[in-house]
């Protein structure tokens, strides 16, 4: 941060949103710093393969990074057990001593999973931040002049601009859904960005407010048993 006061501009993305959240998230998972581009660089791959418009041959190197990716989570889980430390597999692998009922893969399939949901959506999510309250100066000024709204104006983004705006899931039952049948087996796209802007629950639904009284019912971060597990480490962020 003093570096980017010297110069007296910066790029957001690159100079913090980048590395801020992936930093943090690294920390607290036990990856060594050394370790770090090489994570970023697999999360990026997976990202590719997940919603990427790839040729087959594009996809062949991006696998085996997946493959590697999988290898050093379990080795971190192996190398936990030998030397504990004070972060998340460690936890786990004590919680496994104590009788807990998870596996080396499990442990590894969170670490497989946090390492790249943890990061990726709470970069963008910085970067959507910045980019809405920059052109919505009215909202910036006001949060300058009273630091009180960050919290208020942190649910309003994520209502407003969020990091993900949909997902998708599979019928496991016959179902119907707004009138429309959806039969057992169907793929579904879930397009949460759209329920954030459902006019029935939000007014003004269109409009950004960082003083909305209902901003945090959005549906970023999902819902039930599907609820991001680091919703608070990333508002914090």
């Amino acid at each position: 941060m003093n570096k980017i006061a010297k110069a007296g501009e910066c790029d957001f993305l690159r100079d913090v949103a980048y590395d801020v959240p992936a930093l943090v998230l690294f920390a607290l998972m036990g990856i060594p710093d050394a370790d770090v581009p090489r994570v970023k660089d697999w999360a990026a791959s997976r990202a590719l393969l997940t919603w990427g418009n790839l040729t087959d041959e594009q996809q062949i190197p991006l696998a085996h990074k997946m493959v590697d990716y999988w290898s050093y989570c379990l080795a971190l889980v192996a190398a936990r057990k030998q030397v504990p430390g004070d972060d998340f597999p460690t936890d786990m692998v004590q919680a496994q001593a104590d009788g807990a009922d998870i596996t080396d893969e499990e442990i590894a399939g969170v670490m497989y999973s946090v390492l790249f949901a943890g990061h990726e959506t709470t970069t963008t999510l910085m970067a959507n931040a910045i980019i809405t309250l920059m052109t919505n100066r009215k909202a910036w000024d006001a949060i300058c002049a009273d630091p009180g709204l960050i919290p208020a104006a942190t649910e309003e983004i994520l209502r407003f601009e969020p990091s993900i705006v949909s997902w998708r899931r599979r019928a496991k039952t016959d179902a119907e859904i707004g009138g429309v049948a959806i039969p057992k087996g169907a793929d579904i796209l879930l397009v949460m960005g759209s329920g954030n802007r459902d006019a029935d629950v939000f007014e003004n639904a269109e409009t950004f407010d960082i003083q909305r009284k209902n901003a945090r019912n959005h549906l970023s971060f999902g819902y039930g048993i599907h609820f991001c597990i680091g919703f608070q480490l990333a508002k914090m962020e």
